[in-house]
């Protein structure tokens, strides 16, 4: 299992791309998130795109450009991402005695 810290906006942004790999346009991930403004959120795809964690059809400079993008999570890390979001708790160490 691989050491993944993700923050609130960094989880906002995987989960509404979801895990199964298809594509949203950055115009739909913008409508879907609504609470983030357009600079945080080039901002956190940003940090997305560089550690690898989703990949985008272009390179982001302007905020304008995220609109005309699309999305999604890498298929390499979903696995990893998903039990990041959502841990399991660790086997219970109880022993029934008969």
């Amino acid at each position: 299992m691989s050491n993944i810290n993700l923050d609130g906006g960094e989880r906002s942004v995987i989960r509404t791309l979801g895990f199964g790999g298809a594509q949203m346009t950055g115009k739909e991930l913008k409508s879907r998130l609504g609470g983030i403004d357009d600079a945080s959120l080039l901002d956190i795809l940003k940090t997305l795109i560089v550690l690898g964690y989703i990949s985008a059809n272009r390179e982001l400079r302007r905020e304008e450009e995220v609109a005309g993008a699309s999305f999604f999570v890498n298929p390499g890390y979903a696995r990893d991402l998903k039990e990041a979001m959502e841990p399991k708790a660790p086997p219970s160490r109880r022993v029934r005695r008969q």
